[in-house]
């Protein structure tokens, strides 16, 4: 009954403090009742009082070494009680191992019972010692872990916006290198010797494979990326897009006396009609 208790407790408490508290209501009851098994079993007749050690380095585990120590003391007072009770007629003597020669602590000298107690308490303290010890040490490792992870975490983004902020510096520049390079094997600055031909179009083959170097690193940040997403498709209005486009481009070609003429939209384009000049351009 009280398991369904918890397990309903635990699906309606989702924060770190209702759960932890769940599992100390648990604790506790199970104590409580374990006391009542313990009696029945025989306190002193068997090695029954040590199933409580269960709870305790449970309780060294997942609680501070304070609330553990709390447990285990709760645990030492229930068992003291069960051997006091028992001894002086708390409770009668009905274990199930009654039978046996004496009939469990209300039989057995004062001296033997405070013994057998105090060895108990001394191996329970000595598993809780132990039991929270280790806990409290892979909890520091764990900590150490997860701030050495963060780190590690903080250096790799750190080194992905580096690279990418590299990449991006050199992509202009090797853009324009390749283009004046072309522009140079292309004869638009006179015509070039034989060598600086050669040399002009080893630079073009460095720059465009670079140039595919770096696009390539680009692409792989983009897919290390942990904020990628896949793209959304979008509507554009091409129309407007490429009017904005035209008159961005006007200055320039205004100056260069190079003449233009576009048609948007459907039907026949009339500004492919009738001949036109070396200049114009459609």
């Amino acid at each position: 009954m009280t398991n369904v208790i918890y397990l309903v407790w635990a699906r309606i408490g989702q924060t770190r403090r209702m759960a932890q508290l769940n599992l100390l209501s648990q604790i506790f009851v199970d104590l409580i009742i374990l006391t009542f098994v313990v009696y029945f079993i025989g306190s002193t007749e068997t090695h029954i009082p040590f199933v409580y050690l269960f709870h305790i380095v449970l309780s060294s585990i997942f609680f501070t070494s304070g609330m553990s120590f709390l447990i285990l003391a709760f645990s030492c007072l229930l068992f003291g009680a069960c051997l006091v009770l028992e001894r002086y007629g708390g409770f009668s003597t009905g274990g199930i191992f009654a039978s046996m020669p004496y009939g469990g602590s209300s039989e057995l000298p004062l001296r033997w019972v405070v013994l057998h107690y105090g060895s108990v308490l001394g191996i329970w303290a000595g598993v809780w010692y132990l039991a929270g010890h280790l806990a409290d040490t892979v909890r520091k490792q764990d900590i150490q872990l997860a701030q050495a992870n963060r780190r590690l975490e903080a250096a790799l983004d750190e080194r992905m916006r580096h690279m990418l902020w590299t990449t991006h510096a050199l992509k202009s520049p090797f853009a324009a290198i390749a283009a004046n390079t072309q522009l140079l094997l292309n004869g638009l600055c006179g015509t070039l010797p034989q060598q600086a031909v050669a040399v002009v179009e080893r630079i073009s083959q460095r720059c465009t494979r670079l140039s595919k170097e770096i696009q390539e690193m680009l692409q792989l940040a983009n897919l290390e990326s942990s904020s990628q997403q896949p793209a959304k498709s979008t509507v554009l209005n091409a129309d407007h897009l490429l009017r904005t486009m035209i008159q961005q481009i006007s200055p320039t070609a205004a100056k260069r006396s190079i003449r233009y003429s576009f048609c948007l939209g459907s039907g026949a384009c009339p500004c492919t009609r009738g001949p036109r000049s070396s200049d114009d351009v459609v």
